[in-house]
């Protein structure tokens, strides 16, 4: 009996080609991976000791990965350039540093925005909503300050011109711009309180002081006083108070996981032109090699062809 064809025994037996075809395909995608990643170092064998023959599957696999690599160097360099990139880089390991301990407190996620908006502690920034208001967002001091941090009118329109709210007014909070509102008042205040940081060179206990007594009060009280914490027993008392509460909700992270993420991003972007580099420079090096053994190889062929 004639036996068929090897082709029409294989069609013969569908589940042979269910096995066979997709090893044949992981066996050819293999060999594209090796191709691909082990071309550097292929090129740079045959650049230290050329051969002859040099398959042209590791060019190929070469030219691809270096222009991978270098859309790569321009993609991440243009989006780390970005401003948003660039404030979230900032914001969000602040955003974390204690998230666990302001959880259960008012306002909580409020006071982290702000406080990584104008580069501050949350911690820090919760314990001045803490002893200024108590986290009540209608509190009035007998001075008149208002608001979750205690924001004299007068100080408002000044740092919030652009406000329909002049300040002056009992609670409650008459609109997303009020004084009585809680994301207007940390917005305004831990602004303030920036400008307060910045002024007195990132001392923190003047600037507390400063945010208490204000700003002339800490720099000088008289012709013979230096610059301090001013002698007011209430001052000194809401420095350490603020200080101490600073102290017990300073905590360390949990979640870096987005945090790590950014900072993979920018180490990729600070060494993918330098890997971009060296692989065209490799690249050019290689070919600068090979030019005597292609030309060799033409002449070669040129010879040993017949003339026409």
């Amino acid at each position: 009996m004639p036996r068929p064809p090897d082709g029409a025994s294989l069609r013969s037996v569908p589940w042979l080609q269910v096995i066979v075809l997709p090893l044949l395909g992981l066996q050819a995608l293999a060999m594209g991976l090796v191709f691909f990643l082990g071309s550097p170092v292929a090129l740079l064998i045959d650049l230290i000791s050329p051969r002859r023959r040099f398959s042209a599957g590791w060019v190929v696999g070469f030219m691809l990965l270096a222009l991978l690599v270098t859309a790569a160097a321009w993609g991440l360099a243009r989006h780390t350039d970005e401003p948003d990139f660039t404030w979230a880089g900032g914001i969000i390991p602040t955003y974390y540093q204690v998230r666990d301990e302001l959880e259960d407190l008012p306002y909580s996620d409020l006071i982290r925005i702000y406080a990584a908006r104008n580069d501050l502690d949350p911690a820090l920034l919760a314990a001045l909503v803490r002893l200024e208001s108590n986290f009540n967002a209608n509190a009035v001091s007998p001075a008149g300050a208002r608001g979750l941090m205690q924001i004299l009118p007068s100080t408002w329109r000044y740092l919030y011109p652009d406000s329909t709210c002049d300040g002056e007014h009992p609670p409650p909070s008459r609109g997303s711009d009020c004084i009585f509102e809680p994301s207007a008042s940390l917005r305004i205040g831990a602004m303030y309180f920036r400008r307060m940081l910045t002024e007195f060179e990132g001392d923190v206990v003047l600037a507390v002081a400063a945010y208490n007594a204000g700003p002339s009060a800490v720099r000088r009280l008289g012709d013979s006083q230096t610059t301090g914490i001013p002698p007011f027993r209430e001052t000194r008392q809401y420095v350490g108070d603020v200080l101490h509460w600073w102290a017990s909700l300073r905590g360390e992270p949990d979640d870096i996981e987005i945090t790590a993420g950014l900072d993979w991003v920018r180490r990729a972007a600070a060494s993918a032109p330098v890997v971009s580099t060296g692989l065209w420079v490799l690249f050019c090096l290689w070919t600068i090699r090979r030019l005597p053994w292609t030309l060799q190889r033409d002449s070669s062929r040129s010879i040993s062809e017949p003339p026409a």
